[in-house]
């Protein structure tokens, strides 16, 4: 292959890897192909048809491996059994990656550090249209330490992993100027798994300060500016701490911006730090954040508190704004929580609150305290409280409907959610009944009570939680 070549890959079962054929940390352009020429003129390795390519690392390899990979294009392959304390899919210092309608699952199961899809120290990485799934991954899609980079219409299900280390479906880690938009994690099951760790859905967070490799240049060295557009955690199984998270552990500044997110029928048993919550917007070690700015979620059926905002100075501002919050477990469950208890940095307008205690948020002289009468957690009805009330006419709580791209709201639907047939054929398989690296895969989430037992789509599965028949 030369640059901006395209490879097609036919039906069938592979055991070789791409990438990291002359080691882990060999360079891609010295590896399986040249680097693309732009991006406009990528080097794409691509299955001929969709789902019909699976790349097996067997435990001894590495199904993909990007490192120091410029303008490359991958999609259309199922990537599984990765080597001992790696990933299925793997990008590191690379910049220009495109990943899409890739299925990834099992590392290996001795590790407490492994993603299914991982992508490290590197900028402008889309992965679009993916999903993650099966026992062994800490977290279903983690982008860390990188910047500009897009997780975008992906399922993540997190199926257990060995003890050691937080867990999450989708995490933006340590990144800068990077977006999470219309992304679904579902029968997210914590099972035994300790409750010493953080456990949440989505997870924004950070580390320790980076050192940032010289390529690609610009990277964070902590936790900048990020945002979630129109994502959905659905019955999070036993989740801990929250099920949106916000961290503030070595900030380096910026604005935290989450739009359009439904947080809905989950519950949060195990409460490590005293609490549990739909989402939580965490002081760590007091390193102060710039602002956050929650506007059109909806936090619904969920138990614990709603939202909680732990005190200053880590946020210096909040802005809540056109916000649901509903049907809390217990009902004298807080709707909003400010640990600071003062209020001052919160402002706020246009929320509605019911079903939990007090019927309060800090500053919202506008506060709707009336029963939304949900028909659906993403909002179609017309005519119940909530439509129409909110900021400029919009509805307050979420809107998920369109898709977002690049964290603009587009004319295009999101419904029927895409690959939906391919997702389910690889979520709801089950283990796979194969020893690796010594130990046994198990799968919790095929045989959950959840979407797999549902015998429905995946949008059905999503839009039918409250029991009225799905519009799409």
């Amino acid at each position: 292959m030369v640059a901006g070549d395209t490879l097609y890959i036919d039906d069938g079962v592979y055991s070789d890897t791409i990438g990291a054929s002359n080691g882990s940390f060999s360079p891609w352009s010295t590896d399986e192909g040249k680097n693309g020429q732009s991006s406009s003129k990528r080097t794409r390795i691509l299955g001929y048809r969709p789902h019909a390519v699976t790349v097996d690392g067997g435990g001894s390899r590495y199904p993909l491996f990007i490192f120091k990979g410029q303008h490359i294009e991958v999609g259309n392959i199922v990537f599984l059994h990765s080597a001992a304390g790696y990933e299925p899919v793997h990008v590191e210092e690379s910049d220009d990656i495109y990943l899409h309608q890739l299925g990834a699952a099992y590392p290996d199961p001795k590790c407490d550090n492994c993603t299914a899809v991982d992508s490290e120290s590197s900028s402008n990485i889309t992965i679009e249209e993916c999903w993650t799934w099966g026992f062994g991954a800490r977290y279903g899609i983690a982008l860390h330490g990188g910047l500009q980079n897009v997780a975008r219409r992906t399922v993540t299900r997190y199926d257990g992993s060995v003890d050691g280390n937080p867990k999450a479906g989708l995490v933006l880690y340590s990144e800068d100027q990077s977006v999470a938009e219309n992304n679904i994690t579902l029968d997210f099951d914590v099972g035994t798994d300790g409750t010493g760790d953080v456990h949440a859905a989505f997870f924004t967070t950070s580390s320790v300060q980076l050192t940032p490799p010289a390529f690609p240049p610009g990277l964070p060295r902590g936790l900048g500016s990020v945002s979630w557009y129109g994502n959905m955690a659905i019955n999070t199984v036993s989740t801990s701490e929250s099920i949106m998270f916000f961290d503030s552990l070595s900030s380096v500044g910026g604005t935290i911006t989450a739009i359009d997110n439904v947080i809905a029928n989950g519950n949060a048993p195990f409460q490590s730090k005293g609490n549990s919550n739909g989402i939580w917007v965490s002081n760590d070690q007091g390193t102060p954040h710039s602002k956050i700015s929650l506007s059109h979620n909806t936090v619904y059926n969920v138990k614990g508190t709603g939202v909680r905002v732990d005190a200053p100075p880590e946020w210096k501002a909040v802005e809540f704004n056109d916000n649901l919050i509903s049907n809390l477990s217990p009902a004298s469950s807080p709707c909003f929580q400010d640990v600071s208890g003062s209020g001052t940095r919160i402002v706020a307008s246009n929320n509605e609150v019911f079903g939990c205690s007090p019927l309060e948020i800090p500053n919202d002289a506008t506060l709707s305290k009336e029963n939304p009468q949900l028909s659906y957690l993403l909002r179609t009805e017309t005519g119940t409280p909530g439509n129409g009330s909110g900021t400029a006419g919009t509805n307050r709580g979420a809107t998920v409907i369109k898709r977002y791209v690049n964290g603009t709201l587009t004319d295009t639907s999101l419904w029927p959610f895409p690959n939906e047939d391919f997702i389910k054929q690889d979520l709801c398989a089950g283990p796979d009944g194969t020893l690796l690296n010594g130990e046994a895969i198990n799968t919790r989430g095929h045989n959950a009570s959840g979407w797999c037992a549902s015998n429905k789509t995946l949008t059905k599965y999503v839009w039918e939680q409250l029991g009225n028949t799905s519009p799409f």
